[in-house]
C-alpha cells in the first residue's frame, strides 16, 4: 500500500529509529492523537473541521461488503436490514462513517482483522478493505454481498492527520516529507481528522444517515 511504502525509506534512512504502529477505531485514534500518545493518524476523512488538527490527503480506500457463504444465504432469507453487520468502532456506532452502517443489528470491533475473523466464521457481514478480502473472495471462502438496489463497494478518502499544537518527531516529520515527495498526497490544509499511530495506522467509522436508502440483498 502506498501509505506504508514510505516506512521502507524511513527504516533505510534511520535504521535505529523506533516506530510504533497501532491499529485503533476512529474515535480511539483521535483521542490518542490529541493526548499525544501518537504523532500521526491515518483515517477516513470526516465532514467536519477541527482547528486543532492539520491533515494531508493521501489517496482513497475501496471497501467491499462481504460475508461467509452460509451467512449470505441467511441474509438473503431474513433481509439486509435485519442481518448482523460488524463494524470497526470504539464503544458506539457513531464512531463510524454513516455510509457504512446499513443494518439495525450491529457488533463492534477494534480492527479490520478482528472484523474479518468474525465474518469468516459466519457471525455477520462487513465492509472491509478490498485488498484484505480479494483473495478470500477469489477462493470462495467469502462472498461479495450483492445488493439489488445499490453498489456493494464504497470508496472513501484517506487523511493523514496530526495535532497542530505539537511539533512533529523525527519519524513523523520525515514520513510526511516522503508522502509528499512521492506524490501520494494530493492536498494539505487545516482540517479534519480520524485514526492513529506513531508513524501510521488505523480505521474509520460513522453514524446512520437518515436519508440512506434501505439496502436489499439480491434475490429478495
Amino acid at each position: 500500500m502506498a501509505r506504508s511504502a514510505p516506512l521502507i525509506d524511513l527504516a533505510n534512512e534511520f535504521p535505529l529509529l523506533e516506530v510504533e504502529v497501532r491499529s485503533a477505531s476512529q474515535a480511539e485514534a483521535v483521542r490518542l492523537m490529541h493526548e499525544g500518545s501518537v504523532h500521526l493518524a491515518l483515517v477516513f476523512e470526516r465532514p467536519g473541521i477541527d482547528e486543532r488538527e492539520n491533515f494531508l490527503e493521501a489517496g482513497s480506500q475501496r471497501l467491499t461488503a462481504v460475508a461467509a457463504p452460509d451467512y449470505l444465504r441467511r441474509m438473503e432469507a431474513q433481509g439486509m436490514v435485519e442481518a448482523r453487520q460488524i463494524i470497526v468502532a470504539a464503544g458506539s456506532p457513531s464512531a463510524t462513517d454513516p455510509q457504512m452502517i446499513l443494518s439495525h443489528h450491529l457488533w463492534l470491533t477494534d480492527s479490520d482483522l478482528a472484523t474479518l475473523n468474525l465474518v469468516q466464521v459466519g457471525l455477520g457481514w462487513a465492509y472491509l478493505p478490498h485488498p484484505l478480502v480479494a483473495a478470500l473472495i477469489e477462493s470462495g471462502n467469502l462472498r461479495a454481498v450483492a445488493f439489488d438496489n445499490m453498489a456493494n463497494q464504497l470508496r472513501l478518502w484517506v487523511d493523514i492527520v496530526w495535532s497542530s499544537n505539537r511539533p512533529h518527531g523525527l519519524g513523523a516529520r520525515r514520513y510526511l516529507e516522503l508522502i509528499r515527495a512521492h506524490g501520494w498526497a494530493t492536498v494539505a490544509w487545516l482540517g479534519r481528522a480520524d485514526i492513529a499511530a506513531t508513524g501510521l495506522s488505523g480505521r474509520s467509522g460513522a453514524i446512520r444517515s437518515p436519508d440512506r436508502r434501505i439496502p436489499r440483498c439480491a434475490g429478495r
